[in-house]
C-alpha cells in the first residue's frame, strides 16, 4: 500500500520484540512496526496478525492495513491515551482492565492457532528437573477442557489498553486460547498489583463475567506466571 506523504515520523518506542513509529499524514494516522527477531521467544508473527485481523472486526483491536509478517506491520494508529497515560485514579483503571479482559473472554474468534500450553512449551526447556516438576503440577492443576477454554490477552498491561469509545487492546503477540485464571494472573503481575488489588479485580471480574473463575487457581496461575516472565528475560537476552 502506497501511503499519503508523511507529515510527520515520531518514534514511539524500541524493545526486544518491535521498533514502533507513528506515522502522521493530513488526514489519517498510522502505526508501523519492524518485528525483531522472535525466535527465541517461540512466538509466530502470522499467528499474532491473524488474531488481531479477526479481532479488528470486532473493534477490540487495530486493523491491520498491510504487512510482511516475518519483519514489518502497518496498522491504523489508535487515538487516546492508554491506561498509563490517563489521569484516572488506579482502581478505575484496574475496572477498565478487568471489563476488557472479561469481553475478551467471551469473544468468539475463528482462530485456530497454538494453546497457551503449546507456546509454553519452549520454556520448559529452560527450567530444571525440581522447576519441571513444580509447573507440571500446576499445568494439571490449570489446564482445562477446550471447550471452556477461553481467548486470552496474556499481556493486558495498562500500556497496550488504549481509551477510545470501547477499550481497545494492543500488542497480540502472546495471545492465545487458554484457562482465564492463566490470563487474569498475567495482568496482575504485569501490572503489579497488590494482594489486596488482586481481590478487587477478582470481585470485579465475577462481577462483569459469567466465566467462572477459581482463586485458587488463581494462585496456582501466579506461580506459574512467574515463572514465565523470569524464563521470559533469559530468552530475551538470547
Amino acid at each position: 500500500m502506497k501511503l499519503p506523504t508523511p507529515q510527520c515520523v515520531e518514534r514511539i518506542s524500541t524493545g526486544q520484540l518491535n521498533d514502533v513509529w507513528r506515522i502522521t499524514c493530513a488526514n489519517q494516522s498510522y502505526l508501523f512496526k519492524w518485528l525483531n527477531a522472535s525466535e527465541g521467544l517461540l512466538l509466530d508473527r502470522e499467528d499474532e496478525l491473524r488474531l488481531q485481523s479477526a479481532l479488528a472486526v470486532q473493534d477490540l483491536a487495530p486493523d491491520i492495513i498491510d504487512s510482511d509478517y516475518r519483519r514489518w506491520v502497518l496498522q491504523a494508529f489508535v487515538e487516546g491515551p492508554t491506561l498509563t497515560q490517563s489521569p484516572l485514579p488506579r482502581t478505575e483503571k484496574l475496572t477498565i482492565m478487568v471489563g476488557l479482559m472479561a469481553t475478551l473472554h467471551q469473544t468468539r474468534v475463528d482462530y485456530q492457532g497454538p494453546s497457551f500450553w503449546q507456546r509454553l512449551e519452549g520454556y520448559f526447556a529452560c527450567a530444571s528437573e525440581q522447576q519441571l516438576a513444580r509447573i507440571h503440577a500446576l499445568q494439571e492443576q490449570l489446564t482445562i477442557d477446550s471447550a471452556q477454554s477461553c481467548l486470552c490477552h496474556f499481556d493486558l498491561s495498562f500500556d497496550n489498553i488504549v481509551l477510545t469509545e470501547r477499550p481497545v487492546a494492543l500488542d497480540w503477540e502472546y495471545a492465545s486460547f487458554g484457562n482465564p485464571a492463566v490470563d487474569f494472573a498475567s495482568a496482575m503481575l504485569i501490572n503489579r498489583c497488590s494482594v489486596a488489588e488482586q481481590h478487587y479485580c477478582f470481585d470485579e471480574y465475577r462481577r462483569q463475567s459469567p466465566v467462572p473463575l477459581k482463586w485458587d487457581d488463581v494462585l496456582a496461575a501466579l506461580q506459574l506466571m512467574q515463572w514465565v516472565n523470569d524464563i521470559w528475560y533469559q530468552l530475551a537476552d538470547d
